[in-house]
């Protein structure tokens, strides 16, 4: 309950979708200064398994529609913008979402990762940064949630950059700004994007010579992905957090082995391109293996000894005339050189 703004718990609701059997639970978190319920806590009442979905707009309510006699009721949604929604397939209507940031300077000095955020008088709710510090200096800055109601209109024209508050880290002289999605003129609809998901493993130990005996071997950490191939490009990122770091560690050099994932040395990022087609010399198998290895010993005071692995598929520009990603599928994921890995 501490992750929750109970100052605008009379705004909850909760919606249960008859078609999917899914309870979701509407809330907003605590610093976000939504005035209305941004993300939803998700409970799959068959599977009995939960996680949590946020959306590019505020919602406000929610009742059962039925489009037409013999169809089952769905739920449709009341939002910011006054617009109702529905949901249903694979993109999303922007709401002066955060779709980019560009660091303009990375600064100097950072021991750790700062804490972003808009700089306060401007507009909009919801988004949250990840940044990413590399040999003292700011990198990149990552979107875990877009947000919404960026941006701010002029007399003539909608102003999409949105400038960032930079403090702590141990650092100073970083600076970044953020840009918002801007309405498509002259009709001021809001561009669609595909609907971007993660999902992250726990903290999995990591094997050392204490727990197994390697001998000082090279130990594997390759993380093998199993997944659909896709018909249209579709970029899978990779992202390893050690010893419970809420930043994703960057790779050293840039690589590609030829195993499908190409080792990223910006955005702490290892990307696999899912399209079936995606090499000349024959169509994707549909697994595909990013190689990591490394040595541990349990006497080494700043060894690693916990990787969370995380997939991740950023949102992409799905306007007409452009051609919608197909639909990501994961069926597994196998991280070597951990305990009980698989």
């Amino acid at each position: 309950m501490g992750l929750l703004d109970l100052s605008i718990r009379q705004r909850y609701f909760l919606k249960v979708d008859q078609r999917t059997n899914i309870l979701r639970a509407f809330v907003a978190l605590k610093g976000a200064g939504a005035t209305s319920p941004h993300l939803a806590f998700c409970y799959n009442l068959v599977e009995k398994a939960w996680w949590t979905e946020s959306w590019p707009n505020g919602l406000t309510c929610s009742c059962d529609y039925r489009s037409s006699a013999g169809n089952p009721d769905q739920p449709v949604y009341g939002a910011v913008d006054g617009d109702v929604y529905r949901a249903g397939g694979l993109v999303d209507q922007q709401y002066r979402s955060i779709t980019a940031v560009t660091v303009t300077n990375g600064g100097s000095g950072y021991t750790s990762p700062p804490t972003i955020s808009v700089s306060a008088g401007q507009p909009g709710f919801g988004v949250d940064f990840v940044p990413i510090v590399q040999d003292g200096r700011l990198t990149d800055v990552l979107i875990s949630q877009p947000g919404f109601g960026y941006g701010t209109f002029g007399a003539t024209a909608f102003n999409p950059t949105v400038t960032l508050a930079i403090s702590g880290g141990g650092g100073s002289g970083a600076t970044a700004t953020a840009t918002a999605t801007p309405p498509v003129l002259p009709s001021n609809d809001f561009p669609v994007a595909t609907v971007p998901f993660a999902v992250r493993t726990g903290a999995l130990e990591l094997i050392n010579d204490a727990n197994v005996d390697r001998r000082g071997q090279l130990i594997d950490r390759g993380v093998t992905v199993i997944y659909r191939p896709t018909d249209t490009p579709n970029v899978l990122q990779l992202r390893e957090y050690f010893n419970n770091s809420t930043s994703p560690r960057s790779n050293v050099m840039a690589r590609d082995r030829g195993t499908g994932f190409v080792h990223d040395v910006a955005g702490g990022k290892t990307t696999l391109d899912m399209a079936a087609a995606r090499s000349p010399l024959g169509t994707a198998t549909g697994v595909a293996k990013a190689q990591f290895a490394g040595r541990n010993y349990a006497d080494t005071a700043g060894a690693d000894r916990h990787v969370a692995v995380e997939l991740t598929c950023p949102a992409t520009s799905a306007n007409a005339g452009d051609p919608t990603p197909s639909q990501p599928l994961i069926y597994g994921l196998e991280v070597s050189g951990v305990i009980d890995g698989k």
